[in-house]
């Protein structure tokens, strides 16, 4: 029937072997990130605002907004909105963050690979 609302199934293969990567580990992967850039993010992403995210993770307020503005450098994100529309429409969360979350966290280092 024209117009009407369609239907849509994704399947997702993944190998079983493969470790799991914690969310900070795919938005290091994705968006080139350090480990504590991508702790910030996480925290912006899953609904925290700046504040929250210095607080939570044992920072001042100021080293959290200069993580997140090397951030938007890096993505090339101009406002803090778009930077997480760019990570929610991304591949880093297409299983949610709540299924992200739940997942083993391992440890990461600070240093960009490479770098």
């Amino acid at each position: 029937m024209l117009g009407a609302p369609s239907e849509a199934v994704a399947l997702y293969v993944t190998d079983p072997r493969r470790p799991i990567e914690s969310p900070e580990e795919i938005l290091q992967r994705l968006f080139g990130l350090t480990g504590r850039e991508a702790t910030v993010l996480r925290v912006l992403v899953e609904g925290g605002d700046l504040k929250q995210a210095a607080v939570s993770l044992g920072m001042a307020y100021e080293t959290a907004r200069t993580h997140v503005r090397h951030i938007m450098e890096t993505t090339g994100a101009r406002r803090q909105t778009d930077l997480v529309r760019m990570v929610l429409t991304s591949p880093a969360w297409i299983a949610g963050p709540a299924a992200q979350s739940s997942a083993p966290a391992r440890k990461s280092g600070d240093k960009k690979k490479g770098g």
